[in-house]
């Protein structure tokens, strides 16, 4: 058994926001004493409020699905596939005042690349936030995961510089923030925190009772042949529409991580319970948001394919 020493204390400054899966939103315990592998974490998330942006990536490894998804928040290391490689907006690094040590935010893009895309682009307007979109709009792109699927399976991905690139970094600002929308969304209903409006697929069939809609979640079972979810044996979901399983977040469609994952579950060699506490109509609801950001996920990635397949490529880095 794991003790701690006296000087090793719980601190509530290291409890930091995370994802452990996609849409899966946990409180986490950030502290070399309890973390086996913490890698470069505290340089991208030194606080847990420090603000940050980082494009999550799929590992090296043969036969593994190449993804990109963004995120605000740490994420566990095999959070949509069996590994992961985090690449940040920002970078901190600690800065001795005399006041004590406080942490610095730099740009995580050197000014040497920002100079290479507004060189070969000859576009001095070009920031580095645009460099960082329009790599995260072609990491997205379906053509471009599916041209280079071999080298992305043995090597980190090359980003070349197209002559859409303005077109491509725009939609890769859409797509972040499309998906950064609907995961805050789901970690307020989690977490129990005001939640925005955002755009829901209301054209399903829900069978059930106003007291099994009050219950907290329990057991949910995912029909991809039938399209429809069952919770708690008692309400069913029909009519989810096929584009919700094409849709992808790594391994799985958004609605199979939900259904996996926020459920109550029990740790059989430590009997430590995780449970989000949420009720059906909260799942419901939820599962009714993220069809709708499927469908806008798509329409998006359909965009930059057209804009990536008919680009010019200007370099290569």
């Amino acid at each position: 058994m794991f003790r701690l020493r006296e000087n090793q204390k719980f601190k509530a400054d290291r409890v930091f926001p995370a994802f452990y899966r996609p849409f899966v939103p946990m409180q986490v315990y950030f502290d070399r004493v309890f973390n086996n592998s913490v890698y470069l974490l505290p340089s991208i998330f030194p606080t847990p409020d420090a603000e940050n942006l980082a494009i999550v990536v799929s590992g090296i490894g043969k036969g593994r699905v190449f993804d990109a998804f963004i995120t605000t928040k740490m994420v566990d290391i095999c959070f949509h596939t069996t590994s992961v490689f985090l690449f940040p907006l920002y970078t901190y690094t600690e800065v001795k005042t005399l006041y004590g040590t406080t942490s610095q935010k730099q740009y995580n893009i050197t000014d040497q690349a920002l100079r290479l895309f507004q060189k070969a682009l000859n576009d001095l307007r070009i920031t580095k936030e645009d460099i960082f979109f329009y790599v995260f709009g072609v990491l997205s792109t379906p053509s471009y995961v599916e041209r280079f699927r071999g080298n992305l399976s043995k090597e980190l991905p090359r980003v070349p510089i197209l002559d859409s690139f303005r077109e491509i970094s725009k939609l890769g600002r859409e797509l972040a923030e499309l998906q950064l929308a609907y995961q805050q969304y789901v970690w307020a209903v989690v977490m129990k925190e005001e939640r925005g409006n955002l755009p829901e697929y209301s054209n399903l069939t829900i069978t059930a009772d106003e007291n099994a809609l009050k219950e907290y979640v329990e057991r949910v079972k995912l029909d991809k042949e039938n399209r429809e979810i069952t919770i708690n044996g008692k309400v069913k979901v029909q009519g989810i529409p096929e584009f919700a399983f094409e849709c992808k977040v790594g391994n799985y469609p958004a609605i199979r991580w939900v259904s996996e994952y926020l459920v109550k579950e029990e740790d059989k060699d430590t009997g430590i319970v995780w449970d989000p506490r949420i009720k059906v109509e909260e799942f419901v609801d939820i599962v009714k948001k993220l069809i709708a950001f499927s469908e806008r996920c798509l329409g998006i990635k359909e965009q930059l394919r057209e804009i990536y397949e008919a680009s010019t490529p200007v370099k290569t880095v």
